[in-house]
Order: structure tokens, then sequence, then C-alpha cells
């Protein structure tokens, strides 16, 4: 994870335990705190570019993730959201401020707009959720052994890979071998044939 995406993330987890009566504030630098008192000159630049930078970030980061935390992160995003709605300063501030107003809907929407793009919520997404689950503890279960006595687990690392590349390609050396014993299959067929003739 990149520096972006780790100060991103350090930022949401902040938003996520903000309280109603908590007074958010951001950096010039885009890290984002809670505080006591809450200086509107210096600050609310800050913020907006603070809460843009964050959410915006996470949810760019959201293409490279695998589902389960792809999941977790759409989850913690719309806690975040629900926080800011519900905090006291902030809804204040939006109801003077329509730049920092908008920021807050464009990431809502962009948030609601990425949950259906997903099916999020549908049997669909449940199920797949579910079946990454059991995939992942599975897979688990095959690099680490509970018990190293049964030999047998490790066995199964064969199916790991196929989990994660259904469609192999035989590499060359197994390409190799069996083109040879293809070509010798069919140079003793070609001999039994020729000696059947001879015969005849």
């Amino acid at each position: 994870m990149g520096t972006l995406s780790e100060k991103s993330r350090n930022n949401l987890k902040i938003i996520k335990n903000l309280k109603s009566d908590s007074i958010l504030s951001s950096s010039s630098s885009r890290d984002i705190t809670i505080q006591e008192e809450f200086v509107e000159v210096d600050n609310i630049n800050n913020l907006e570019n603070g809460l843009y930078f964050t959410f915006h970030q996470c949810l760019s980061d959201m293409v490279d993730m695998e589902f389960i935390e792809k999941n977790n992160l759409i989850n913690d995003i719309e806690d975040c959201i629900q926080n800011i709605y519900d905090n006291q300063k902030l809804n204040s501030l939006m109801e003077d401020n329509e730049l920092l107003n908008e920021i807050i809907e464009d990431i809502d929407n962009k948030h609601s707009l990425l949950k259906e793009a997903y099916y999020y919520g549908s049997p669909f997404y449940n199920y797949y959720y579910k079946y990454c689950l059991i995939k992942n503890y599975i897979n688990q279960i095959i690099e680490n052994p509970p018990c190293y006595s049964l030999r047998f687990l490790k066995e199964f690392n064969k199916y790991n890979i196929k989990l994660n590349n259904p469609c192999i390609q035989y590499s060359e050396s197994e390409s190799e071998s069996e083109n040879e014993s293809e070509s010798g299959s069919e140079s003793e067929s070609e001999n039994e044939n020729e000696s059947k003739c001879k015969n005849e």
C-alpha cells in the first residue's frame, strides 16, 4: 500500500470513530484529526481538501482490491458518510459552506453508484461474498496446515493453484515430455502398421 493509500485509510479510521459532538480538523498535508476547537478561517479549506482526498483515494484504490477487502472498505465508507451527516459541527458547516456540501454529496453519490455497480446487497453479492470467505479459509489451511503431522494437507497445495488460476498452461518441460510421449506412441503405431502390411 502506497503512502497516499495509507494516509487515506488512517483518515478513514478517524472519521469512522467520529462522534456527533466531535470537531473534525485537517492539516495542509491532508491529515485528518479530531480537535477540541475549530478555527474556521484556517481550517475550512484544509477540511474540504482532506475529506475530498480521503474518500476519492479510497474509492480509487478499490480497483486493485480483492473482493473481501473491497467489501470491508465499502462498509467503512458508508459508516463514515453517515457519521459526517450525524455530526453537528459538520452539518452546520455544510449549511454555511456550499462547496463542502457539494463535496460530501458528490462522495455519497459516487459511493452509491459503486454499490450499484457491484450489486451490493443483492443475493448474488451475498453468495459471492460467502464463496470468497470459504475460498480464503481453505487457502489459509492449505498454506498453513493446522497440524504438521497431517502431511496429506500439504498435498492440497495443488488445489490452491487451481483456485487462483483455474486455467493453467503447461510448462515447457511438461509439454516437451508430453510431445515426446505422443511422438513415441505415434512411431510405435506406425511400426505396427508397417509390420502388418509386410505380413499381408
